[in-house]
């Protein structure tokens, strides 16, 4: 694409690399610093994200080392959900994160990692995007800014809120696929240089297979949305480009190629073997939630949400009325990068492979809606081709709203290129600054709001962490954590981590459910559900000691926790009761309590 008619190439040169290296990756620094500058007074204890998910997602980035260390299989847990434990490959347990930086846990802590491999991933996205547009001929300072805009983009930033790291470092992984493939291409391609080593082209083919693979292991959904698009891009190509694109087919068919193919296919084995067939009790089946649940609505196109700073209570009201949750609301585009595309698009219409791009943009756009149409709020009966996508193999989990991200990286390398185009087409300077300032405002457009939601460990925590009072009563121990419901034990997931798995739950932040479409009923399925505080507010004393006793019959727990202060939970009288005349008087410490389950009580239960 990039020696075509209409588009840049790269006479500009890649002059000085790590000089342009290090600014993009200080340029990319500037939107981290906004979402991260309350967590970095106190990175030990605050972290990214207002709900569960943020502690879910600690536990998984350690688990993966403990695992192989003690011998363990890392797709596979019964830490969680304890005697039957978890197949982790069928939820978001980020094995490359966990692989890449779980070893940080041993050196600092749960959420020192959590918070740096959030981080990462934003600067690796906008550093990633600036050196593939400079690849493409784009001038330093465009391709910076254009990096800094994707990585503002509300499918990183939204996720994010929700702690949703696999969702924002499974992109970060897709684009150096594609930067270590532009290298590929270019240097087989440039007409004016001598053919590349065949090592050399050898070690390309096998890190791209290599990137798809983390890619596929940091979020299943992302990957298979990725060979989705991918297939779209290249049905596409063929309709506007068919010669370049049947060349670039039989180029597949090469050594360097081949070899990342085989890479990739060797390293996702293993986690496609467990996810499959591995232990799971008891199986899943079903799509986990409905297929028109998570859908980008026609307003937000044109509306910001609360995670950007430019948002206001108009706004507030109409992404409200779209009934989604804030991280699910990826659809924002905005008015300066809809003009900003349009422009584009009919500045590169002549170039073929731009024009692909360009149609590629609308038609993800169009998947992203879902199976029906939705505005305001409103679900039409206008029918969409999600509809038919949604039952093709890994896409009935896919959330359509999660495509946008496609979206928006076409956008912005499109806009990038068009900026490129337009500098070199007159007057240098004044091009170049316009260019720069239309870029800027696109960005403030998408900056993130610096009052981003973050969450503080509480200090309750520390008893039931190695080197407490109560750990050792803890330790080794199979036990119950009496959360507020089924939700809100992803918060406990966080201090879980940090005991370094010596304490295996029965409790279960997961999906190791019969149906999914239980999903709106899981705190009364949950084979923990007697034991959700909110269900005994109200309870009355002997039902609530026969719910007790069947399940220790049920569950087999040796100790009860109850941790103050985390996920909302409080203690009800009636619960304390019951547990007290069972398991005797409780040993407290900062406001946690833990009963020690009586072998009497343990009938049958694994000793």
């Amino acid at each position: 694409m990039a020696y075509e008619r209409g588009v840049p190439n790269r006479n500009t040169g890649l002059t000085r690399p790590l000089l342009f290296f290090a600014a993009a990756l200080g340029g990319c620094l500037v939107p981290v610093v906004v979402v991260f500058h309350h967590v970095m007074l106190s990175p030990g204890s605050t972290y990214i994200g207002k709900n569960q998910d943020s502690g879910q997602f600690m536990w998984y980035l350690g688990w993966f080392w403990h695992a192989v260390v003690h011998g363990l299989n890392p797709f596979l847990t019964t830490a969680m959900n304890a005697p039957y434990g978890v197949n982790l490959m069928r939820n978001t347990s980020i094995p490359a994160e966990a692989a890449l930086f779980g070893w940080l846990m041993y050196l600092t802590n749960a959420v020192v990692t959590f918070n740096v491999v959030a981080a990462f991933a934003m600067v690796g996205i906008g550093t990633l995007t600036a050196l593939i547009l400079r690849r493409l001929g784009v001038r330093s300072s465009v391709a910076i800014l254009c990096g800094a805009l994707l990585e503002c983009a509300p499918p990183i930033i939204n996720q994010l809120v929700d702690g949703h790291i696999n969702l924002t470092s499974a992109p970060m992984f897709l684009l150096l696929a594609l930067y270590l493939a532009v290298i590929a291409v270019q240097a087989e391609s440039k007409p004016d240089a001598p053919t590349p080593a065949a090592w050399y082209r050898l070690l390309l083919g096998v890190l791209v297979g290599f990137a798809l693979a983390m890619e596929f292991y940091s979020s299943s959904e992302a990957f298979a949305t990725t060979v989705l698009m991918a297939v779209l891009f290249f049905v596409l190509s063929l309709l506007f480009n068919a010669k370049p694109t049947l060349s670039a087919v039989r180029r597949v068919f090469s050594t360097p190629y081949i070899a990342g193919g085989f890479v990739l296919v060797i390293l996702a084995l293993p986690g496609l073997a467990v996810f499959f067939s591995g232990a799971d009790w008891p199986a899943v089946t079903g799509p986990l939630m409905p297929s028109d649940r998570f859908v980008t609505d026609v307003a937000q196109l044109f509306t910001p949400t609360r995670a950007q700073f430019l948002h206001t209570s108009l706004t507030d009201r109409i992404t409200s009325r779209t009934k989604l949750n804030l991280a699910e609301a990826d659809g924002y585009l905005g008015i300066a990068l809809i003009l900003c595309s349009l422009w584009a698009s009919v500045r590169l219409w002549a170039n073929r492979s731009a024009r692909a791009l360009v149609w590629f943009m609308f038609c993800a756009i169009v998947l992203s809606l879902g199976p029906r149409l939705h505005i305001l709020g409103v679900t039409t009966d206008i029918v969409l081709p999600w509809a038919v996508v949604s039952h093709l193999p890994m896409m009935d989990n896919a959330f359509p709203s999660r495509l946008m991200i496609y979206v928006d990286l076409a956008s912005v390398l499109l806009v990038g290129l068009a900026f490129e185009t337009f500098i070199r087409s007159g007057r240098v300077v004044w091009r170049t600054m316009s260019s720069l300032v239309v870029l800027l405002i696109t960005i403030l457009a998408w900056l993130p709001n610096p009052q981003f939601p973050t969450q503080t460990v509480p200090p309750s925590v520390t008893a039931v962490e190695p080197g407490g009072s109560l750990y050792p009563l803890l330790n080794g121990h199979v036990t119950t954590v009496l959360t507020k419901g089924y939700w809100t034990f992803g918060e406990d997931m966080q201090f879980l981590a940090e005991e370094h798995y010596t304490v295996p739950v029965n409790n279960v932040y997961a999906f190791p459910y019969t149906h999914y479409a239980m999903f709106g009923t899981l705190a009364r399925k949950a084979p923990n559900g007697l034991l959700f505080t909110a269900g005994y507010t109200s309870a009355h004393k002997r039902s609530t000691e026969q719910a007790l006793v069947q399940y220790i019959k049920t569950r087999h727990p040796q100790r009860f926790l109850y941790v103050s202060n985390v996920g909302g939970a409080t203690m009800p009288s009636v619960l304390y009761d019951a547990l007290t005349a069972l398991c005797g008087a409780p040993v407290m410490g900062s406001g946690d309590m833990v009963w020690t389950v009586p072998n009497r009580a343990r009938v049958g239960s694994p000793q």
